[in-house]
Parts: structure tokens; sequence; C-alpha cells
């Protein structure tokens, strides 16, 4: 059976793979994800590649949970790949989403959850 289930959900809905580097890269969402699949696409020479990619077809390409079960087994098995993620820590991201939110957004948030800005 397939590493990650095909269904493009799960634990590798956002692994990209760079297959002329060997690498495959977990994107994590809030994590710069959008910038990496940008990348890709500059990679691989697409004249818009700073556009938003998620929904650019030629993403599917190199999303590991779309590869054909053995192709995915194959990466996975050969020590020559290089796994990748980039972590972001807890508290920075708790911050970045209050400030996002609450400071950002002005004082209907604010009042939507009842804040006093007194």
């Amino acid at each position: 059976g397939s590493i990650s289930g095909g269904s493009g959900s799960g634990a590798f809905q956002n692994m990209i793979i760079f297959p002329s580097a060997k690498l495959a890269f977990c994107g994590i969402p809030k994590v710069g994800i959008t910038q990496w699949i940008q990348f890709l696409r500059f990679i691989i020479g697409a004249n818009d590649y700073p556009s938003w990619p998620h929904a650019k077809m030629e993403v599917n390409f190199f999303r590991f949970d779309k590869l054909d079960p053995t192709v995915q087994k194959r990466i996975w098995d050969d020590e020559s790949w290089t796994f990748a993620a980039f972590l972001r820590d807890p508290a920075e991201r708790a911050l970045s989403a209050f400030l996002d939110k609450f400071e950002t957004m002005g004082t209907n948030l604010k009042k939507t959850y009842g804040i006093d800005e007194r």
C-alpha cells in the first residue's frame, strides 16, 4: 500500500519533493510553505511563480501524497534522499496570531471576543 494513503490529506499532504535535489520537504502551514512552493515553481521555470501557488496544477506533480505508492516507497527507502522541515517557535507563533487577529483587524474582533480596550 501507499505510505501516504494517496488521499491528499494526512501526515504527508504538505510534503513536497524536489527530485533534482533528492529533497523531500515537509511544509508546515504558517511556517513558510507558500514561499517553498513558490520557490519550487521558480525552479521548474513557471513564469508566474510569485503568484498564489496552492491551486496551480503543476504543484501536484511534486506532492508526495499524489505519487504512485511504489514511487513513494522508493523515495522513502532511499537513503540518498533528504527529508527536511522548518519549525516555528510555538510562543512566537501564538504572539503572531494574536497580533494578526487582535491588533491589526481593529476593534470589531475585540468586541466580538469581549476584550475591553481600556
